[in-house]
């Protein structure tokens, strides 16, 4: 979904074709159709401050529904994304949490209940994404009320998962995956793609993209493209409110994934992958240097439901 929780970022491609023939990869939306999408996230996490680890693992399957409207007569066209069911664990420090938006209330007894009102809100998020007839993002819409049962705190903490501008160039991010250009079996490409987290954070991947050729996949032919991230780096902004300052972070990234497109219908309808993040972290504290080291692994896999 919009969210560009940590997930929407390392989606991506893998594997073969054959021809040199030039294809085009142009994105497109039927008006008036409906599809769903299910995208499972797992998060583990390995942070070394001091020589103390902490280790987190957070896992959420998501189901979204997006329902294409009508383009009006200023070539604008509206697309409907609602959070169908969302399902998150998460364990860190010996505690554990569990969400279900079948039964949003059924709460635990660790500390990280904290978030529960966060993934409640995530729930019942119903977003609305323009398109112009350029089929770029003009704007992303949401309700915003439905963050103002949230604490201070927590409404400042996922404050850039809401922001609509960042989604906005997120959601164009997704969009320019894609070449630009016809393409042939071997070409590659490279982009600069920023994946906003909780907190202020973000991560700035520069990614190299090529096409693979194509694949046949239940009668239905699916081009592929190969992903692999090749530099990060891990970014704080000003105003996080995080009790640290970002000195410098020395990261490499590694592994690589597979994202299918579907020429006819204009859109990604499988990704499957995981990106390691690993290196060496600098904070500041209280005007002090804190070294630390980081071991993050995101898998994600996205599949359009049928």
């Amino acid at each position: 979904m919009l969210r560009q929780s940590v997930l929407s970022a390392f989606i991506l491609l893998l594997l073969a074709g054959r021809g040199s023939t030039q294809v085009p990869l142009v994105p497109a939306l039927k008006e008036g159709s409906q599809f769903e999408t299910q995208e499972i996230t797992i998060l583990q996490q390995t942070l070394t401050i001091a020589g103390m680890e902490t280790v987190t693992k957070n896992e959420s399957i998501t189901a979204t529904v997006s329902t294409v409207g009508k383009r009006n007569v200023a070539g604008l066209l509206e697309v409907r994304q609602r959070t169908k069911s969302l399902q998150v664990s998460v364990s860190a420090q010996g505690m554990e949490y569990f969400f279900d938006s079948a039964n949003p209330d059924k709460r635990g007894d660790s500390m990280l209940e904290v978030y529960r009102d966060i993934h409640k809100v995530m729930a019942r998020l119903v977003a609305i994404v323009v398109y112009d007839k350029n089929h770029r993002v003009r704007q992303v819409k949401f309700d915003n009320n439905l963050l103002n049962g949230l604490s201070d705190p927590l409404r400042n903490q996922i404050k850039d998962q809401f922001d609509p501008q960042k989604l906005t160039a997120t959601a164009n991010q997704g969009l320019d995956r894609l070449p630009g250009k016809p393409v042939k079996p071997g070409d590659s490409w490279q982009r600069e793609e920023t994946v906003n987290l909780d907190a202020g954070q973000a991560l700035v991947f520069q990614n190299q993209y090529t096409y693979a050729g194509t694949v046949e996949k239940n009668g239905v032919k699916l081009d592929k493209i190969v992903h692999k991230p090749l530099a990060v780096a891990l970014t704080i902004a000003d105003d996080s409110p995080l009790p640290l300052k970002l000195k410098e972070s020395k990261l490499k990234p590694a592994k690589s994934s597979v994202l299918l497109f579907d020429r006819a219908g204009g859109r990604f309808v499988e990704s499957k992958g995981s990106v390691r993040i690993t290196g060496d972290i600098t904070f500041i504290v209280n005007g002090n240097d804190l070294p630390a080291k980081l071991d993050l692994t995101i898998t994600n896999e996205t599949t359009e439901v049928h």
